[in-house]
């Protein structure tokens, strides 16, 4: 696992700190990638050996990867696989991606004789936005893109981590939560930047002009 982390994180941080701060050699490494490669660059996997290969990524993706997300990073991983042999062998073993539950649109019912509470909200929260430095934005009626992006965040955190889990404590939740927002800046694929992690494509970005320029 220590070794599958600092594969993950090595554009995010040199590999010599990472292995230092994990307690591991460097040259433990080097051997753990080579044993690695040789297994994977096998043309053809058995069943039993594809399936290992996809339960790991399966597994490191904390079951938010389908079926078209493993298959990439089965490929970017070195294993020379078909895409509909990996959708024939997640489908056969029960491996999918967590989906969204459905749920009943409910919207406020407003013909009713109950009391009524003042709106409050807005003077507390522009006061907490102005108290923390932070400029409110609202884009012109019926334009939702202020909020899509956040929406799409939470929702996914919700989906790919939150639903059905219990916790024993706020802490507890905050680090479950802090790891799903590392794995999701740091590895997870998005499909609106090429399959890359907004890590990886922020460095390809920064990348890019330096190699135009060369």
């Amino acid at each position: 696992m220590k070794y599958a982390w600092i594969e993950r994180n090595k554009l995010r941080w040199p590999v010599c700190v990472q292995c230092r701060v994990l307690s591991v050699s460097a040259s433990g490494y080097r051997q753990h990638l080579a044993r690695r490669k040789k297994i994977l660059t096998r043309r053809h996997l058995s069943e039993t050996a594809l399936l290992v290969e996809i339960r790991a990524v399966y597994a490191e993706a904390h079951g938010a990867y389908g079926w078209p997300r493993v298959w990439r990073q089965l490929k970017r991983q070195g294993v020379r696989i078909g895409k509909r042999r990996v959708e024939l062998a997640m489908w056969r073993n029960g491996i999918r991606a967590r989906g969204k539950r459905r749920f009943r649109v409910a919207t406020t019912d407003s013909n009713h004789a109950l009391p009524i509470a003042p709106n409050l909200l807005g003077g507390c929260y522009t006061d907490l936005l102005a108290g923390h430095g932070i400029k409110a934005s609202m884009s012109r009626k019926g334009n939702c893109w202020d909020n899509a992006c956040s929406e799409t965040l939470f929702g996914s955190l919700k989906v790919e981590r939150l639903h059905g889990m219990e916790f024993k404590s706020h802490r507890e939740a905050k680090d479950v939560t802090l790891a799903w927002l590392l794995l999701y800046d740091g590895s997870r694929m998005h499909s609106t930047l090429d399959y890359l992690s907004p890590a990886q494509f922020e460095q390809q970005a920064i990348a890019s002009p330096l190699a135009l320029a060369a």
